[in-house]
């Protein structure tokens, strides 16, 4: 490692000095970086920091995956020259995704318009919000985990929500391609024991995941329902139920909501959650 005070970046997992410091620094944003700052837990591969290296000390500077085509990021602070070191390391790399607290991806955005990325094609805006103490549905509906028998349908609503609240304009109508790669990560999540779903007659019609775990955090997602049973509070129960689970681990529930559904945020809202920060994705063809 340079000992000068240059910007590096290195994987995490080379040097064990780099691991500690990345963990001291990321759990500042535990709460706003839950994806990230469990695949810094569990140590994945493809887990970057960015640094600063002193005779006595390391400086990071920010942390980001990159898994050849996905990024997901988090910085402390913009610069001229960290945006020049991420846009050489990322010169010849094709990204389609950009995704982190609001003002680390637009450092990260700021970067790769020196690279043969460009500029964002599709930029969304989200709220990240937090809730601490769950709120009782007035409805009372069974919620139960996802199992083996339930693929088809999970796979189903997992597909329908991918189009409807995931996939950019120029991916809703191929989603359907998808079919065998998402199959495969359902399949490993039923496993994983991480969907919730509330059925009527054998039929699933809302459906959540809780897939991200942090010492402090545990992050909702997916929440998606059959249109033919909204607004009728199938989502807020659903929802409900999950925080009720989570904070009897003593944790928070977090999750992020677009700020253009306002449904959405209405119901997360009534369910007890506030927003406290802005998260941001940005989709490239």
């Amino acid at each position: 490692m340079s000992q000068t005070g240059e910007l590096s970046i290195a994987f995490v997992s080379q040097v064990p000095q780099l691991y500690e410091a990345s963990l001291a620094f990321l759990s500042q944003y535990e709460k706003s970086a839950c994806a990230l700052y469990e695949s810094l837990l569990r140590k994945d591969k493809h887990l970057y920091v960015v640094f600063r290296s002193f005779l006595q000390s390391v400086s990071i500077e920010g942390l980001f995956s990159f898994n050849g085509e996905t990024i997901l990021c988090q910085f402390k602070n913009a610069s001229a020259q960290l945006r020049s070191c991420l846009s050489a390391f990322f010169s010849d790399a094709k990204v389609t995704c950009l995704a982190g607290q609001e003002h680390s991806v637009k450092l990260m955005a700021e970067a790769l318009k020196n690279t043969a990325n460009g500029s964002a094609n599709e930029v969304r805006t989200f709220m990240l919000m937090e809730c601490r103490a769950p709120v009782e549905a007035k409805q009372k509906v069974l919620v139960r985990l996802a199992t083996e028998a339930d693929e088809d349908s999970v796979l189903e609503m997992h597909l329908a929500f991918l189009k409807e609240e995931v996939a950019p304009a120029w991916l809703k109508e191929t989603i359907e391609n998808r079919e065998s790669l998402e199959r495969r990560s359902v399949r490993r999540k039923i496993s994983q024991k991480v969907f919730r779903l509330i059925e009527q007659e054998d039929s699933v019609f809302c459906l959540a995941r809780v897939d991200v775990q942090t010492p402090h955090y545990v992050q909702i997602a997916g929440v998606y329902t059959n249109p033919a049973f909204r607004n009728k509070g199938y989502a807020k129960s659903l929802v409900c139920q999950l925080t009720k689970e989570i904070c009897a681990l003593e944790k928070s529930a977090v999750l992020f909501v677009d700020v253009t559904n306002e449904a959405a945020c209405h119901v997360y809202q009534s369910a007890g959650f506030v927003a406290f920060d802005r998260y941001r994705i940005c989709y490239y063809k």
